[in-house]
């Protein structure tokens, strides 16, 4: 095609894309490129800021560090966390970056893989699991340390599920930080396949509040966190073929009740799948990574859904603001 037929066409994707993010918040995320290997190259880890409007990039920095897979997120007294798990090495932790002194922090090494960071009064906080012995995980809420390069359990969860299916979307925390939210998978039965249980967790007091099963055969895939003392709230629930294959994300009103999360089927939202990259919750607002493939063949994708009626507010081509976009890591400012 001619490139004045591609400049058009560029341009008027451009356009959808500002439309779109225009309608969502203003936001400044953080994105972790992460490092992976290819034939004959090795790009570095890259931390970048994505303004969600202008849709604008900016790198801030780059490292040599080599650690493939990445989850968890968070930006937290002016440091950008996230959590890793390094193969090469059989070992797992959180990396920090200070945006104050613009320099890459010690690992916080730890015997347990992160699912979920938490920031609450400038302290890091995270949801992790170690494999049993006897089977299953042992769940684990911990305090981390970015100086001392530590952590240190608050609560452990392990009495209540030790099943774990690899999805790290099932944490999410209230507005003001202080309410864990699980939503732990019930492990397969040949009656009952699917289902779910959602913990209530106070993170002041350090100790279990509720539980209530999901009555439903569909499996939770990010909960809405619901407003202090509301008994209403959303989910993207992922719904399942006889074969046991997903075959839809359904985005979900849910209603809490004493022992039971009531769900109504809702429309179709397949566009936030990011297998079990974790969805981050900003101002009313749920970012998705899609995923990332070597050579950048599919492109990645963010993707922004409105959290209260579930319509697309996002949809960025990530390789047009970051060159060999394979993100690893998405965070709020």
């Amino acid at each position: 095609c001619s490139e004045q037929a591609f400049t058009m066409r560029f341009f008027a994707v451009c356009l959808v894309a500002l439309a779109l993010a225009s309608s969502a918040n203003a936001e400044k995320l953080l994105l972790l490129n992460n490092s992976r290997e290819i034939p004959q190259s090795q790009d570095p880890l890259a931390l970048w800021s994505l303004d969600t409007v202008s849709l604008k990039a900016e790198k801030l920095t780059e490292s040599s560090y080599d650690m493939p897979a990445w989850s968890a997120s968070v930006f937290c007294n002016n440091s950008y966390f996230a959590s890793y798990a390094d193969f090469n090495s059989a070992a797992w932790g959180v990396m920090q970056y200070s945006l104050t002194d613009k320099k890459w922090g010690g690992n916080i090494l730890s015997d347990y893989l992160y699912h979920a960071l938490a920031c609450l009064d400038d302290q890091l906080y995270g949801v992790g699991t170690r494999p049993r012995e006897q089977g299953g995980v042992e769940y684990s809420i911990r305090k981390l340390n970015p100086d001392t390069l530590d952590d240190k359990q608050m609560l452990n969860l392990t009495s209540i599920t030790t099943y774990w299916d690899g999805y790290d979307n099932i944490f999410s925390f209230s507005e003001d930080g202080y309410t864990l939210w699980a939503s732990f998978p019930v492990a397969p039965k040949l009656a009952k396949n699917h289902g779910g249980l959602l913990v209530e967790v106070d993170l002041k007091n350090w100790k279990v509040t509720g539980q209530q099963k999901y009555d439903t055969h569909a499996e939770p895939y990010f909960l809405v966190p619901p407003s202090k003392g509301s008994s209403k709230s959303f989910a993207i629930m992922k719904y399942f073929s006889w074969g046991g294959d997903i075959v839809s994300l359904n985005f979900d009103p849910v209603t809490f009740s004493s022992s039971n999360v009531k769900i109504k089927k809702g429309k179709e939202v397949d566009f936030m799948w990011a297998s079990s990259q974790p969805q981050k919750l900003c101002n009313g607002v749920i970012y998705s990574l899609g995923l990332a493939h070597e050579e950048g063949q599919p492109p990645q994708y963010l993707f922004g859904m409105d959290a209260q009626t579930g319509e697309e507010v996002l949809n960025i081509n990530l390789e047009d603001v970051i060159p060999g976009a394979f993100v690893g890591g998405l965070s709020c400012v």
